[in-house]
């Protein structure tokens, strides 16, 4: 077993990139774009030879690729608006040989923006949340499947560390999950609402914020129960009170219980 934070960094490390953050507004756009890059000319090597540089998409090109990820227009457009930021930096040229580099580079800002696609799904963001003292987390991984033991406190100190890391797990292609809470000696409101978006994590759905009102946990436990029993997302619990307790909250009808 490994701790979840040495599993996160040989992932980022293996990558070459930042951790994983909790909330969206942590990204860091410039890094992002740098990770864009270095993926984009390993897989379109042709197209990066002639089209745009690293300089370019730092400086000049910056501004249409953040629109693009503060999603003010869709990736048709800040292609096309990229590529005409791209063909104003050229020297003049014959109109021929113009419209071909034209349309190409256009096909080559689609590929850099999927990129930049790819790697927000990965979720470049700002360093994770440290781990409170009154929880610890294991983690055992095989393939897509991934075991995370959970010991100590899920409360409103730790729920927001805890779903960080989750959701750095998800990010990094893990799509089967056991999650052992035999030892969690104390489940608080925050711990419930965590536990709901595990669920909505692994079946792929955003999370958003907690707020504090049961409204936002009805809501959440009332998608997931509509959702129904999942085999990807496993809950043991070898404590009987907790697990009568998890019962008690229809956790029985969301996640497989083991």
């Amino acid at each position: 077993m490994m701790s979840i934070n040495s599993f996160s960094t040989n992932i980022a490390r293996f990558l070459g990139l930042p951790h994983v953050a909790s909330r969206p507004q942590d990204i860091d756009h410039d890094k992002v774009i740098k990770a864009a890059y270095r993926r984009y000319t390993k897989l379109r090597p042709s197209l990066s030879e002639t089209l745009f540089d690293g300089a370019f998409l730092e400086d000049a090109g910056r501004t249409h690729v953040v629109t693009y990820m503060t999603g003010q227009v869709d990736r048709h457009a800040a292609a096309i608006a990229l590529s005409h930021s791209w063909m104003q930096t050229l020297p003049p040229m014959r109109a021929a040989a113009r419209r071909r580099l034209a349309a190409d580079s256009v096909l080559a800002a689609d590929s850099f923006l999927m990129q930049v696609d790819a790697i927000r799904n990965l979720g470049i963001m700002a360093p994770i949340i440290p781990l409170p003292a009154e929880l610890a987390l294991e983690i055992d991984q095989e393939g897509a499947v991934v075991t995370v033991g959970v010991t100590g406190v899920l409360n409103a100190r730790s729920y927001q560390a805890f779903l960080a890391r989750i959701q750095a797990l998800y990010a990094a292609g893990s799509r089967v999950l056991v999650l052992d809470v035999t030892k969690v000696t104390d489940l608080q409101l925050s711990g419930i609402y965590a536990l709901h978006s595990v669920a909505h994590i692994f079946r792929g759905v955003p999370v958003t914020p907690q707020k504090d009102s049961p409204s936002q946990l009805r809501h959440m436990s009332e998608a997931n129960l509509a959702a129904g029993r999942s085999e990807r997302i496993v809950l043991t619990c070898a404590n009987p009170a907790l697990r009568e307790a998890l019962i008690k909250l229809e956790f029985d009808q969301i996640f497989t219980f083991a």
